[in-house]
C-alpha cells in the first residue's frame, strides 16, 4: 500500500512537473513573441528605408545674414506642395527665438507670403531664447511662383521683439532656382 501511494505521487509530480515545463514553455513563448517586437520593428524600418524619398526641388544658397562677428546661413529653399522650407543655421549665435508676425517675406514685386510654421527655434512671444550657438532651423511660407526671381527675407521690431537683433536676407536671387 505504502509503495502503491509512492508510485502515484510519483506519478503526480510527473505530472505537475509535465504540467509546469507546458506552461512555462506557453509563457516563454509569449513573452518572447511581444518582446521581440524591436526585431520587429527594426525589419519594418529596413523595408521602409528600403524606399526612396520622392525628390522634391530644392535650391542651395548658402547667404548668411551677419551680426558682428555671428551669422545666420540660410542654406537652401525647398518646395513642398503648396508650401516653400526655408533652411537655416545659426553660426556663434546664442539667444535666438522667432515671432511669425514680424517674419516678412516679400517677392520683386512687393507681394507678401505669411509664415506657415517653424521649427527648431523657440517662440518669442513665450519668452524662450535658443541656448545653442550653432543650431538649424526652418520656416515654411506660403508657395510663391515661378514667375518670382527674388526675394527679401526680413524680421522687424514690434512690442515682442523690441531690442532683440534682426535678421535680413535683401534682394536674394533664386531666378537660377527651378522650382
Amino acid at each position: 500500500m505504502i509503495e502503491k501511494f509512492i508510485m502515484n505521487s510519483n506519478n503526480r509530480i510527473d505530472s505537475v512537473k509535465n504540467k509546469f515545463r507546458f506552461r512555462f514553455t506557453v509563457i516563454m513563448a509569449v513573452f518572447t513573441f511581444l518582446f521581440s517586437g524591436d526585431t520587429i520593428v527594426s525589419t519594418q524600418r529596413k523595408t521602409k528605408a528600403d524606399t526612396k524619398p520622392v525628390p522634391r526641388p530644392c535650391c542651395v544658397l548658402g547667404i548668411a545674414s551677419y551680426i558682428g562677428k555671428s551669422a545666420v546661413v540660410l542654406e537652401q529653399i525647398c518646395k513642398t506642395g503648396t508650401s516653400m522650407e526655408m533652411y537655416f543655421h545659426t553660426k556663434d549665435m546664442a539667444g535666438t527665438c522667432v515671432h511669425p508676425p514680424s517674419t516678412v517675406l516679400l517677392d520683386q514685386n512687393g507681394k507678401r507670403y505669411t509664415l506657415l510654421s517653424s521649427r527648431g527655434l523657440p517662440e518669442c512671444s513665450k519668452g524662450q531664447l535658443n541656448d545653442k550657438p550653432d543650431i538649424q532651423f526652418s520656416w515654411t511660407f506660403q508657395s510663391f511662383g515661378k514667375e518670382v526671381k527674388a526675394f527679401t527675407l526680413r524680421e522687424v521690431e514690434d512690442e515682442v521683439t523690441l531690442g532683440m537683433l534682426y535678421w535680413i536676407w535683401e534682394d536674394v536671387d533664386v531666378s537660377h532656382c527651378k522650382f
